[in-house]
């Protein structure tokens, strides 16, 4: 119990004695009085510990590139923590600081903002109201998706991706190059220009730095996203275990979705990708050649079967989501069918339907919605 919750209780004991003090026996009124109708009661404002506004400050230098600063932005694979509880968040924060909870970038954080500050950004984004927008693309993604110009222009440019990628992103073969059809522009632009910055290593891709200007990525990723994604043909070279991979991939729901299509514009989809480049991708992750700690922290310890039974499970899977079906629609977030979806990618951790088999882990079937 909080102190606020102790005093709270004890003001209500101080109430209700006063109010059995009184042993006089007031007179019967000659009339009955009418009854008021009763006043509404507004649910009072959780006391926040902590300054928000020194929080934005803070939220904006640590937090804001994963969390957004509407605490919604979901980047990198980021929960949404708009407007929750304060107590809830402080818990989550201490909980990387002691190792409960596993993740270096956040434990890094939270060790450097200390207990005050956490205090204070914490209320920051408990104070929030930021609704949840669901599967939806940014706004400037979405003007770009409708904007056919941009798409032609990015047609022209592809032309020169063709040998490898296909003509419309989906290849011709199972290789160990991605399909690019039907990629989010949140996920496809940072993938190329990482190419070009050096954090990704590849010296065909390399060579296009000097000849592709910043609207040339924006023009190709309008179009890629606006094609039809296809699954890559099996593979000939590998024979793997898709249903023990279903199992191990249980841990990447979160990111990428159950099946391999991800719920996340930030984040790519995994079905139908060759799986060739699916087991080429983990091992760069593994072995430190792709520099992403969200990635190489997952697959760190996997071995070279497990990874190639990852990577048929997603290989066999049909590309399908809202992020490539339509990408011009509004985006419109459906409770039951979207909700199910995400909940879904939750069962790696949280269990079948939320009904949690492991230790330490919450169960989420009949929670409350807040």
């Amino acid at each position: 119990m909080t102190w606020r919750n102790g005093i709270f209780f004890l003001l209500l004991a101080c109430a209700w004695l006063l109010s059995a003090c009184d042993g006089g026996e007031a007179p019967a009124p000659s009339e009955p009085a009418p009854t008021p109708p009763p006043a509404a009661v507004a649910e009072p404002e959780p006391v926040l510990v902590g300054d928000a506004e020194a929080g934005k400050a803070l939220a904006d230098a640590a937090c804001a590139n994963c969390h957004g600063m509407d605490g919604v932005l979901a980047h990198s694979g980021a929960p949404f923590i708009a407007g929750l509880e304060q107590d809830y968040l402080i818990r989550s924060m201490l909980a990387y600081a002691d190792g409960s909870r596993k993740h270096d970038k956040m434990k890094a954080i939270v060790d450097k903002l200390g207990p005050e500050k956490l205090a204070d950004v914490s209320a920051y984004y408990a104070q929030l109201d930021t609704p949840w927008r669901g599967a939806v693309r940014s706004a400037e993604a979405k003007r770009t998706l409708q904007d056919k110009k941009i798409i032609a222009a990015g047609a022209k440019l592809a032309a020169r991706c063709n040998s490898c990628h296909g003509a419309d992103g989906n290849a011709a073969r199972s290789d160990v190059v991605p399909r690019l059809a039907g990629m989010s522009t949140e996920y496809f632009i940072p993938a190329l220009e990482s190419y070009f910055n050096g954090k990704r290593q590849h010296g065909i891709m390399k060579l296009f730095k000097h000849s592709t200007s910043e609207q040339d990525i924006k023009n190709l990723a309008a179009y890629y996203a606006t094609r039809t994604p296809k699954m890559a043909p099996p593979s000939r070279h590998h024979r793997a275990n898709p249903a023990a991979g279903k199992a191990a991939a249980a841990p990447c729901a979160g990111c990428h979705g159950y099946d391999g299509n991800s719920l996340n514009p930030y984040m790519p989809n995994l079905a139908g990708q060759p799986m060739e480049y699916l087991i080429k991708a983990i091992k760069d992750y593994r072995d430190g050649r792709r520099k992403e700690a969200l990635m190489q922290e997952p697959v760190e310890h996997l071995n070279n079967e497990t990874i190639a039974n990852i990577a048929a499970y997603y290989a066999h899977q049909r590309p399908d989501t809202p992020l490539s079906e339509d990408p011009t629609g509004s985006g419109a977030f459906d409770p039951l069918s979207d909700g199910a979806k995400i909940a879904a990618s939750c069962n790696g951790c949280h269990g079948d339907r939320g009904n949690s088999q492991k230790p330490g882990v919450p169960s989420l079937t009949g929670l409350h919605e807040k």
